[in-house]
């Protein structure tokens, strides 16, 4: 049996009730207030080299686990990504099976680090890296 797996990634930085988010450009946002320009943000972390090696990544290195029932479905995370674009703080959300949960652990504390989400402050003439959360669902299926 091969494993067949799927992932979505999701993310959210803190934002203030009255910001209102435009898209500049499919890696950032300008985030305005009142209509004055306050920053630029990468809106979500991103893993080395994309969302492609990141499926690569997963391919490579995610092992269906040995249990005696087939059981196929998706485990959902909540994760930190860092300003270092370490995993941190990484919890389940919901999984079919504990050996699904254990085998999908494994692998996220496998991944390097990824590009941390960017805020660039024009007015300031300054960038920081900041922490981010960010939901992942690895999907396992059996494939004939």
């Amino acid at each position: 049996m091969l494993l067949c797996i799927g992932f979505v990634l999701f993310s959210c930085a803190e934002e203030a009730a009255d910001i209102n988010p435009v898209q500049v450009a499919d890696t950032e946002l300008a985030i305005e207030e009142e209509g004055a320009f306050i920053c630029y943000i990468t809106p979500m972390p991103t893993f080395p080299g994309g969302m492609r090696a990141w499926n690569d990544f997963l391919k490579q290195h995610l092992k269906y686990p040995a249990i005696q029932e087939s059981i196929e479905g998706r485990v959902m995370f909540a994760l930190t990504i860092d300003n270092e674009g370490v995993m941190k703080d990484i919890s389940i959300l919901q999984s079919p099976h504990p050996k699904l949960s254990e085998e999908a652990l494994r692998v996220l504390k496998l991944s390097p680090k990824w590009t941390p989400v960017k805020v660039y402050d024009r007015e300031a003439g300054i960038s920081k890296l900041v922490e981010s959360r960010l939901s992942l669902i690895i999907r396992f299926r059996g494939c004939d």
